[in-house]
């Protein structure tokens, strides 16, 4: 597997992503008087970045050039999620540098 490092975090953030949204789920229904169609949305939602940071990650483990592009786009949404958020980005940017990518 090339860019292990990479892959991890990118399926970390993931993964994050989907603790978030379950957790969210189950406090709007454990409210008795909460509606749950908006729980629709809020899953397509959350269903994008989840998916991204797993296609991205997927392009990462193969080395690919539109895996690094993608990984740098997600990269630079992060990193206006100050603190958190612009480690994660900035780390992914350091990731899928010329010295440390491994191409196909």
């Amino acid at each position: 597997m090339r860019n292990k490092s990479l892959v991890r975090l990118h399926r970390g953030i993931a993964a994050f992503y989907m603790a978030v949204f379950l957790f969210i789920v189950y406090a709007v229904v454990s409210k008795s008087t909460a509606s749950l169609s908006g729980l629709w949305v809020l899953g397509f939602i959350a269903a994008v970045p989840i998916g991204l940071h797993l296609w991205a990650g997927q392009g990462a483990k193969a080395g690919a050039g539109w895996g690094k592009t993608l990984s740098r786009v997600l990269a630079t949404l992060l990193l206006v999620g100050f603190p958190i958020g612009t480690v994660l980005g900035g780390l992914i940017w350091v990731k899928t540098s010329q010295k440390d990518w491994q191409a196909a």
